[in-house]
């Protein structure tokens, strides 16, 4: 699995992140929605994200990690996730932010879970806000409910 630290930051930190969340960009949301814009219209950052800000969380985070556990296990791969539970995990979400306090994943639900049930209340994340230019388009105004 690809990880930030696979990209070059020493350079050109700004390309590296985008390309780094541009794997992502189109995973989750579609172009008419506020987080589904191209990973080059934001400004990148890593940054320890409140996992209490997270916008499309589960509504109970170890109960969903719970029924993904039971899922994977299921269909024949009981550990799918156990790693994420003995050992650091070293590879950062991807988020956007959609309002100055809460953001919502392009990637990383699983280890965001894995994190909330060990009782951390942050997620090491890669960490998009929307350029002003972008932000104040008229076609982006129109699509924030």
């Amino acid at each position: 699995m690809l990880r930030s630290s696979d990209y070059d930051i020493s350079e050109r930190p700004d390309r590296a992140l985008i390309e780094y969340a541009a794997l992502w960009e189109n995973a989750m949301y579609g172009e008419n929605h506020p987080a589904g814009r191209p990973a080059a219209e934001y400004c990148w950052q890593i940054q320890d994200f409140p996992i209490e800000h997270i916008a499309d969380a589960p509504e109970d985070w170890e109960q969903w990690m719970r029924d993904e556990m039971k899922m994977w296990a299921d269909d024949g791969d009981p550990d799918r996730f156990s790693n994420m539970f003995d050992r650091p995990i070293h590879e950062e979400v991807c988020l956007v932010k959609i309002d100055s306090m809460h953001a919502v994943l392009w990637d990383g639900y699983h280890r965001t879970a894995a994190r909330h049930m060990l009782g951390e209340k942050t997620v090491k994340a890669i960490v998009g806000t929307l350029l002003p230019e972008y932000a104040e388009a008229p076609e982006f105004q129109a699509k924030i409910p």
